[in-house]
């Protein structure tokens, strides 16, 4: 169905929400994969302290080895970039 389409049927204000629903989908998806592929592995290796869970949180990156909170750092300033653009 094309966006006209949907439109004409649900009104403007059904229309933009679902806009809205499938742009938060895309960025929320796209933010998820790439965070799964990269920054877990970066957590998961950095060997800290914590257990169970916690061994996939920003936390488990020892002070020793800060430059690896740069790549939190740079997926951060691209999810935001991401979000902005897509606006």
């Amino acid at each position: 169905m094309s966006e006209e389409e949907l439109l004409r049927q649900v009104g403007l204000d059904s229309f933009m929400f679902l806009r809205f629903i499938r742009l938060c989908f895309i960025l929320t998806t796209g933010m998820a994969i790439t965070s799964c592929v990269i920054l877990l592995p970066i957590n998961v290796t950095s060997n800290g302290d914590q257990k169970g869970l916690n061994v996939l949180s920003l936390s488990n990156i020892p002070k020793e080895q800060n430059n690896k909170l740069l790549a939190h750092l740079i997926f951060t300033i691209l999810y935001t970039g991401k979000k902005y653009s897509k606006i």
